[in-house]
């Protein structure tokens, strides 16, 4: 081959090389122009704001696998005041991580009712790789109140991973003593905030100590077998069973297993009890719910006499 030809042709090898490789370095510019053009949300658009914080998860989750970011979690790690991270195992349904309330970890989410009766476990255990929102009523930590969460859940690997925002509110303005339903009913729920937020022993303790009774209200607290573990106003009852005498009023009426029946999504129970902010015995009527296993009630008396 002459040599002009051989020269001729690697030049023009030498031409497509670099013509290659001029729109590989466009291409990776152009696509770094465009990213830096996407503004990064801010908490002023929380919907945007909780699918970048999910991301940027699953994005470790994809680099530094399971385990570690399962225990990055746990660890408290990612926390941006509302927002925060849990995990949950969608063939066990049980949670695997939490970063914000460790207690919460191991617990069966297929049961999770919110204190409005609305059944959030299931539809977070539904989430798919497309990602679903969820909505329901939840401890805020950040402030200690109950709000409307609304939650940015999606599924990898079998794993939800999920965050989300608080609303500064769930209802309308706090009810009054003037309102004894919906009183009692917001009383229970500040209880049931206070255990997700703290946990079993501390909300036990608080709820035993005459601190936590309201005039009439006061909460009791009953474990799985019927025994109740807090009874700020009458501490004796604490330790005995509700399925015998403590359950059963002055007429015959088995109480103690009606609230025992209580559900997540709660339930009226009618009985004559011992008002101790007046000594009289008095028509009870109490609002019980069950949570994690517990029953946790609270009421208010009609006096007889007027």
């Amino acid at each position: 081959m002459p040599a002009r030809e051989f020269t001729g042709r690697a030049c023009a090898a030498l031409s497509v090389v670099a013509v290659l490789v001029a729109i590989v370095v466009t291409a990776a510019v152009t696509r770094a122009v465009i990213a830096d053009d996407v503004p990064v949300p801010t908490e002023s658009e929380p919907g945007a704001y909780t699918k970048r914080y999910v991301g940027q998860v699953l994005d470790r989750y994809e680099r530094d696998g399971r385990q570690a970011t399962l225990d990055y979690i746990n660890g408290g790690g990612g926390v941006d005041g509302d927002w925060y991270m849990f995990v949950i195992d969608a063939e066990t349904d049980r949670m695997l991580a939490h970063a914000t309330i460790p207690s919460r970890v191991g617990g069966d989410m297929n049961t999770r009712v919110d204190v409005n009766g609305y059944a959030y476990g299931p539809a977070l255990l539904a989430a798919t790789p497309d990602g679903t929102w969820v909505d329901y009523v939840f401890l805020n930590p950040a402030s200690g109140e109950g709000g409307r969460k609304h939650v940015w859940a999606v599924e990898r690997d079998g794993l939800i991973f999920a965050s989300g925002w608080y609303e500064p509110s769930y209802e309308k303005p706090p009810a009054t003593k003037a309102e004894p339903g919906a009183y009692t009913k917001e009383y229970v729920a500040r209880a049931v905030f206070r255990y997700q937020g703290e946990g079993r022993d501390p909300t036990i303790d608080y709820f035993n100590s005459p601190e936590s009774v309201d005039g009439e209200w006061y909460l009791f607290i009953v474990d799985e077998t019927g025994e109740v573990i807090a009874h700020p106003t009458v501490p004796e009852n604490v330790g005995r069973s509700l399925y015998g005498p403590l359950g059963t009023d002055v007429t015959g009426r088995d109480f103690g297993s009606e609230i025992m029946a209580a559900t997540e999504v709660g339930k009226w129970v009618d009985y004559v009890y011992l008002n101790p902010a007046t000594g009289r015995e008095g028509v009870k009527h109490s609002w019980v719910v069950r949570h994690d296993g517990l029953v946790f009630g609270s009421g208010w008396y009609e006096d007889p006499s007027g």
